[in-house]
């Protein structure tokens, strides 16, 4: 019977769903629920919003574990990510005010190396008069640790990657008062417990222990095991960032290139800010892939790739509408969902291009692992079978990932492989790879 005692509360904060699972030491995901933030924005702040998802979801979790097993969970550890750059300021006295710059803001500014900075000087800016009212200004998980907990901190997977978030330079640059940000404090570090009224809000025990987690994409690359030289993650949820790992940092003004989680190598990514919605808008297309390969062929693709070769050179962070826009100018109409993948396919030629061996794993994780049509489209791409995680999401198992490898003193390698079991794999259609061989063939940039 499972020991209640190990069970693990694995959190992620997404753009659109808040996700939780329960797992064992022994790496068995035991329950998981997902929470729509939208139902509790009805009537509710984005803050509370997020702590009424949370709480209902625990609720949700320890009523089926009792069905399941006949005894509640008692939750020894709990770990938190979410989304990216999102911060929220407010004051130690009312935590659940205060106000959130969500990271999808547009910016007012670009440059900064901080992926924090934007956020930070938009704060500044919208909200100049508030801020001597506000004690502390967090990143979206490290604001619901300090509710569980009432410490404050901010997370970083190594020294090297602070400067990914902030620097004293940068904040000087801009006027932001250093003071109300903490200190950083290690990746996979454990903050401390539950506190009393972490425990009244949440639902959870006062003898738990909150571990530090940090950002969604670090869970993510943990938990789908982008952790060595040429591994790849599409990371596809409301925004889609992809992936890989290398050994070596570059220079480059197309790519974003940070410090992995796993020490000693790089992220490089290519970040598509508006995907999610148009591959929900092309549902139908997006799930059936006899359909999407049809519009495909009968589309002018080639005019396509050769467009994305010149829009994406010296953008990092690329958006589909302002593609669509641009595309149309320049062509007369623009089929979001044949742009999106003509785009979506020289950003994976490129950052492949950097490998100094073929990529020798392609994981697909977040909500656009439900169309099957563009998971065996990218799986066509990548010439291989494809690991594809949806539910439990590989943002949860990350930070479940990163929660054993604390408790039990294995590595995060280690780890992660426990959960091969919680995805889905997705082979190429020959007549897909026929078809974009075909296509790649004929554009100059290949």
């Amino acid at each position: 019977m499972l020991n209640p005692k190990s069970v693990i509360l694995a959190i992620d904060i997404g753009t659109s769903f808040i996700k939780l699972a329960l797992v064992s030491i022994s790496g068995a995901v035991v329950r998981s629920e997902n929470k729509s933030i939208e139902k509790y924005l009805l009537s509710n702040s984005l803050q509370k919003a997020w702590v009424l998802a949370i709480s209902e979801a625990i609720s949700d979790l320890k009523n089926g574990f009792f069905s399941q097993f006949g005894f509640f969970p008692l939750i020894d550890s709990v770990g938190i990510c979410g989304n990216g750059p999102t911060i929220v300021a407010f004051s130690s006295s009312s935590a659940l005010e205060g106000e959130v710059v969500k990271w999808d803001y547009p910016a007012i500014d670009k440059g900064f190396r901080g992926l924090y900075l934007s956020r930070l000087q938009i704060l500044t800016a919208l909200y100049s008069e508030k801020m001597s009212s506000y004690d502390h200004v967090l990143p979206c998980p490290e604001y619901l640790v300090y509710l569980m907990t009432g410490d404050s901190v901010a997370i970083t997977p190594s020294s090297e990657f602070s400067q990914n978030m902030w620097s004293s330079e940068e904040l000087a640059g801009i006027g932001f008062d250093s003071r109300l940000l903490p200190e950083f404090v290690l990746m996979d570090e454990y903050v401390g417990k539950v506190s009393s009224d972490g425990a009244k809000l949440f639902g959870l025990d006062k003898s738990a222990s909150v571990f530090c987690v940090g950002a969604d994409f670090f869970s993510t690359l943990i938990g789908s095991s982008t952790l060595f030289e040429n591994s790849f993650c599409d990371r596809a949820g409301t925004s889609e960032g992809l992936n890989l790992c290398l050994g070596k940092s570059i220079d480059s003004q197309q790519f974003r290139v940070m410090p992995h989680v796993s020490r000693g190598f790089y992220n490089v990514s290519s970040i598509f800010i508006d995907s999610g919605s148009v591959c929900q808008s092309g549902m139908a297309v997006a799930n059936d892939e006899n359909l999407f390969l049809s519009i495909l062929m009968v589309s002018d693709f080639e005019r396509y790739l050769e467009f994305s070769s010149e829009y994406i050179i010296s953008r990092s962070v690329i958006s589909l509408d302002d593609f669509c826009k641009k595309y149309t100018e320049k062509n007369g109409s623009c089929d979001a969902l044949i742009g999106y993948f003509s785009l979506y396919i020289v950003a994976f030629l490129r950052l492949q291009a950097l490998s100094p061996k073929s990529i020798n794993l392609f994981s697909i994780a977040g909500g656009q692992g439900v169309f099957n049509a563009l998971n065996v489209a990218k799986a066509s791409l990548f010439g291989s079978v494809v690991k594809v995680f949806y539910n439990p999401s590989a943002e949860v198992l990350g930070v479940a990932s990163l929660a054993m490898s604390k408790i039990a003193g294995i590595s995060l390698g280690e780890s992660s492989t426990l959960f091969s079991k919680s995805c889905r794999f997705v082979a190429p259609s020959p007549l897909f790879s026929k078809f974009l061989d075909k296509s790649l063939k004929k554009v100059l940039f290949l």
